[in-house]
């Protein structure tokens, strides 16, 4: 496996939710990536599809492992460390990788709040706070595994 290219960004969803009649804009950072499959196996599956996770059991995995000065900066930001938080993730991961084929528009998205003031949803933080978090955001390691096997590992800092 290659990965063929990597971004990371921060970006805004306009009108993402709803809530009590009032529109809201999602904030995100999000990792954006493609991934080539170089091999003359396919690697990960579709036999397995797991209603709980909708995901395959038997699919490619992938996981953002964020760098200790990450996890603090996102800390010192948001108050607590996003990459745990797998309930505010949104995600586009392909499952399965024949030989030779590359996979475009992979992206992890973490939540940081929402643009707007309201009582429900917590408020992202301001554009400076956002820059101080995207300057070490590629500070992480992109792992790719397959029924809890890791089979590649990517620094995104390269």
């Amino acid at each position: 496996l290659e990965i063929i290219e990597n971004s990371v960004s921060i970006e805004v969803r306009e009108g993402e939710m709803e809530i009590n009649g009032e529109s809201l804009s999602g904030v995100y950072l999000k990792y954006d990536f493609s991934i080539k499959n170089n091999g003359r196996k396919t690697v990960g599956g579709m036999e397995e599809p797991n209603l709980d996770t909708y995901n395959f059991d038997d699919g490619l995995q992938y996981v953002i492992e964020p760098s200790d000065e990450l996890v603090n900066r996102s800390i010192e930001i948001l108050g607590y460390n996003i990459f745990e938080d797998i309930g505010n993730t949104s995600y586009s991961l392909t499952p399965l990788l024949k030989s030779n084929e590359m996979s475009e528009g992979n992206y992890i998205g973490y939540s940081l709040g929402v643009q707007e003031q309201t009582e429900l949803q917590p408020v992202a933080p301001s554009k400076e706070q956002l820059d101080l978090l995207i300057e070490v955001a590629n500070d992480a390691v992109l792992i790719l595994s397959v029924k809890d096997k890791e089979i590649a590992r990517f620094n995104l800092s390269q």
